[in-house]
């Protein structure tokens, strides 16, 4: 659907977060996200010097209790421990489960009735995503430009920051893939079109190519080529009289076909070298 003039003078009321939503949800290599690398370890390197700073007075707590010139005081319980020290095992206790979660707790009730998520084991998880591709960054940034004032200013500099984009969806896409899917005169065929259904945000500007078409396309020319790489030496190999000639186009043939394995496939090297050799 096309905008009337009002739409299009005013976006920031007719299309505005909504219509970026829509964007953002319309294809997964436009849903990308900051991961905040540096803010999540300017955290954790926080929360761990307050730690350290609890376990020092808990070491200090514990040599004055020990100490030879020290009441006769049962440093082997934790029922009947001394209320400064209790107290400040309490805060650790918190402290550390702050430390190992993504939120912080307000009370000690809230801690033990609350599911933890681990905030270290989050970030790993964070920083396992793939990065955005420079394609998926254009995309979002083409769609700033043609909604000019959709979203204020401020809020559109997330996608400044290339090196800590990420891309939501884990897709691993072969090179072959990655090829198809830059090459101008491949996404500009009609062929890989995918018409999409009209939502706000989602404009005639923003040209959409079909995964399923692409894998199809894919996979077959794997499986030509393949089959080729399979069948040719064969028929080479009977026309072929010398030893080192047949073992030149033995080798040739298992390097290509290597070759094509990691350039088509996301198969892992290891995997490759297996399927190779059977």
């Amino acid at each position: 659907m096309y905008k009337n003039f009002e739409e299009l003078t005013i976006p920031r009321k007719y299309t505005g977060y909504r219509g970026f939503a829509s964007f953002v949800a319309s294809d997964t290599d436009f849903f990308v996200l900051r991961r905040f690398d540096k803010l999540n370890a300017r955290v954790l390197l926080t929360l761990q010097n307050q730690l350290a700073t609890l376990e020092e007075r808990l070491e200090e707590l514990d040599n004055k209790y020990s100490a030879r010139n020290a009441p006769d005081i049962d440093n082997g319980t934790c029922r009947g421990d001394q209320p400064d020290r209790a107290e400040l095992i309490d805060q650790i206790s918190v402290k550390v489960r702050e430390y190992s979660t993504d939120f912080p707790f307000e009370t000690r009730e809230k801690l033990i009735n609350e599911k933890p998520g681990e905030v270290l084991q989050a970030h790993s998880d964070l920083r396992a995503y793939p990065r955005a591709t420079q394609d998926s960054i254009t995309s979002v940034k083409n769609w700033f430009l043609n909604n000019s004032g959709a979203i204020i200013d401020p809020e559109q500099r997330f996608i400044s920051n290339s090196e800590d984009l990420i891309s939501i969806v884990r897709e691993e896409k072969a090179s072959m893939r990655r090829f198809f899917e830059t090459n101008l005169l491949f996404r500009l065929h009609w062929f890989w079109k995918k018409e999409v259904s009209d939502v706000p945000g989602v404009d005639k500007a923003t040209r959409y190519t079909s995964d399923d078409r692409v894998d199809v396309y894919t996979t077959v020319a794997v499986f030509v080529v393949g089959l080729f790489m399979l069948i040719a030496p064969l028929w080479i190999l009977a026309v072929v009289n010398g030893q080192f000639q047949k073992l030149g186009t033995i080798t040739a043939f298992v390097v290509s076909f290597l070759g094509i394995l990691l350039y088509a496939t996301v198969a892992k090297p290891f995997e490759t070298l297996a399927a190779t050799a059977a």
